[in-house]
C-alpha cells in the first residue's frame, strides 16, 4: 500500500485535481477527510471551505448525493422523480439556508399527490372508495372500532400516537426518563395497550414506515410523532432534490474523489491513517482528522476501532428497508371518475401515489412504496421481476386499463451501499444510544441524519455536517 499525498491522491481520483495544490505544498498538515458525498458530508464540505480548512470529500460511487438522488431521463415527456429524499419542510432552516447559498430554487412540495380528494383501498383484489365508504355507500371489508373508521387508514396510527406525542411536545424530550417505558416496548404493544382493533393494526402495519410494529421502539415512533406538531409546510427544491448536492459537489470539484472505498481508519498520535481502495487498488491518505457521514450498515464495511458501546450502536441499529418503484402511464386512468391522490392495500404492494406533477402531458405517474416486513414477499427478485409484479397488482387491480403502463423504475434502498433508507430505534435503544450516536471518537467525527434526534430526513443530515464541521474546526483552531 502506498502513501499519497493528498495533491497525488486527488489527481488520480478528479480529473480537475492537478491545480488543487502546487507541488511545493505537499508537505502542508494533512486534510480532513470526508467519509461520504452525501447531504451530510457536502454540508461539511461547505462549513469546511468556507473556514478555509483543507478537506477531500472520498465516494465510493460515481456521484454525489447519496440517499438525496434525482432521476432524470428515464421516463417520457420530461418527467424527473426524487428517489430518495422527497420533500423537506418550512422548517428546515438549515437546509434551506444552505439552498439560498447555493442559489438553489425551491418550490412548494415536490411531485406528490395533490390534495387528497379520495383514498382507495384496494383489500383482497378489489377496490373501495375511502369517500363512498365513508358516506356509508359501501360497507367496510374489515372490522374496525367505531372511533377507528374516520381515521383509516392512513390517520389511524395518528390517532393513537398523537396524544402522547402532545404530552412528549418536542422529539429532544424523548430523552426524559418519564417517557423510557415507551422505548422497551415496540410500537405494537403500545398500539395494542391503547385499544387498537386487530383491524387497526392490520391498517396501520402495512404502510408503516419502519420495518414492521414490532420492530420499532415505541418511543421511537412517539419522537418521529413529534416531529408532526409543528406544522410545516412541505417544500422541495425545483427540478429535484439532488440538485443541491450536484451544486456543493460542482463547486468544490477539486476535493471530491469519487470511485474510492474507505476500508479502515486508523488513528495515530499525529492524525488518521484512512486505508482506501482506488481503481482497484490499496492507496493510503493521511488526515488530520475524519468526518464519517456513512450510514450504520455502510459503516460496518469499514476496519475501524470504536468503543464496544459505538460498536454495538453499528451493529444493531436498524435501518427502514424500502422499495419505490415509480411506474409511468399512457393516462391518469384513477382520476375518473373522483380523483385519487393514494391508493392503500392490505397485500405485499402497500401503498400508491399520484406522482403526476411533474407531468406536463395527459401520461400520469405512479409510485409504488414498499416498507420493511412487505418486502419479504419480493425477496430474491430482481429489479425486472419486481416491477413486474408491481404492474402486473396494478393491472388486475384496475383491468380496464391493463395496457396504460409503460415504463417502469426501482429503487430498493435495502440494497444500497446505505442498507436501507433511513433509521430508527428499535426497542431499548433510543434512549440509551441517542445521545452519543454522535459524538466524537478521538480523531473521528461523526455525522448523517441517524446521529440527529430531533432534526428529521434532509434537515438533519444537512444540521450534522455543519456540527461534526463545526466540531473539526474548533479542534484545528484550539
Amino acid at each position: 500500500m502506498s502513501d499519497l499525498t493528498r495533491r497525488e491522491f486527488l489527481g488520480g481520483c478528479v480529473a480537475t485535481a492537478g491545480a488543487l495544490m502546487a507541488p511545493a505544498v505537499a508537505a502542508a498538515p494533512a486534510p480532513v477527510v470526508i467519509v461520504g458525498a452525501g447531504l451530510a458530508g457536502l454540508a461539511a464540505a461547505h462549513a469546511l471551505g468556507q473556514a478555509q480548512i483543507p478537506f477531500v470529500v472520498l465516494e465510493q460511487s460515481g456521484h454525489a448525493g447519496g440517499r438525496v438522488r434525482t432521476v432524470r431521463d428515464h421516463f417520457a415527456d420530461g418527467a424527473w422523480v426524487d428517489v430518495g429524499a422527497q420533500a423537506g419542510g418550512s422548517g428546515y432552516v438549515n437546509w434551506i439556508a444552505l439552498c439560498e447559498a447555493y442559489g438553489v430554487a425551491m418550490s412548494p412540495g415536490s411531485p406528490r399527490p395533490s390534495a387528497p380528494p379520495d383514498t382507495l383501498l384496494i383489500v383482497d383484489g378489489q377496490r373501495y372508495s375511502k369517500a363512498m365508504l365513508a358516506a356509508g355507500e359501501l360497507q367496510w371489508p374489515f372490522e374496525l372500532k367505531a372511533d377507528e373508521y374516520a381515521a383509516a387508514p392512513a390517520r389511524l396510527l395518528g390517532q393513537y400516537l398523537m396524544p402522547v406525542a402532545r404530552e412528549i411536545g418536542t422529539p429532544a424530550n424523548v430523552l426524559d426518563g418519564n417517557w423510557s417505558r415507551y422505548d422497551g416496548i415496540t410500537l405494537g404493544d403500545f398500539l395494542r395497550e391503547r385499544g387498537a382493533s386487530p383491524g387497526a393494526l392490520a391498517l396501520i402495519e402495512r404502510p408503516l414506515n419502519y420495518n414492521g410494529l414490532d420492530s420499532v421502539s415505541a418511543l421511537s415512533a412517539l419522537r418521529d410523532a413529534t416531529r408532526l406538531l409543528e406544522r410545516q409546510e412541505r417544500v422541495s427544491i425545483a427540478g429535484g432534490n439532488d440538485t443541491l448536492t450536484s451544486a456543493i459537489a460542482q463547486k468544490h470539484s477539486a476535493q471530491v474523489a469519487y470511485g474510492v472505498e474507505v476500508e479502515a481508519l486508523v488513528q495515530r498520535d499525529d492524525g488518521v491513517d484512512v486505508q482506501v481502495r482506488q481503481h482497484g487498488a490499496p492507496r493510503r491518505v493521511q488526515a488530520s482528522r475524519v468526518i464519517v457521514t456513512l450510514p450504520m450498515p455502510a459503516l460496518a464495511r469499514i476496519d475501524v476501532a470504536l468503543p464496544a458501546a459505538r460498536r454495538e450502536i453499528v451493529k444493531h441499529l436498524p435501518y427502514t428497508q424500502i422499495a419505490k418503484t415509480h411506474v409511468q402511464t399512457r393516462t391518469r386512468f384513477w382520476d375518473q371518475p373522483r380523483d385519487v391522490a393514494a391508493v392503500y392495500s392490505n397485500g405485499p404492494f402497500e401503498r400508491v401515489f399520484d406522482m403526476s406533477d411533474s407531468m406536463q402531458s395527459e401520461r400520469g405517474l405512479l409510485l409504488n412504496w414498499i416498507n420493511g416486513n412487505g418486502l419479504r414477499a419480493f425477496d430474491g427478485l430482481d429489479d425486472a421481476a419486481h416491477a413486474e409484479r408491481v404492474v402486473d397488482w396494478l393491472a388486475s387491480a384496475w383491468p380496464e386499463h391493463a395496457e396504460s403502463f409503460e415504463t417502469t423504475l426501482v429503487t430498493h434502498w435495502g440494497r444500497s451501499y446505505a442498507g436501507g433508507a433511513y433509521a430508527h430505534y428499535a426497542p431499548g435503544q433510543l434512549q440509551r444510544w441517542a445521545p452519543v450516536i454522535g459524538q466524537p471518537v478521538d480523531l473521528l467525527h461523526f455525522a448523517g441524519e441517524h446521529t440527529q434526534l430531533v432534526e428529521p430526513g434532509m434537515e438533519g443530515a444537512v444540521t450534522s455536517g455543519l456540527r461534526a464541521a463545526r466540531e473539526v474546526i474548533e479542534k484545528l483552531r484550539a
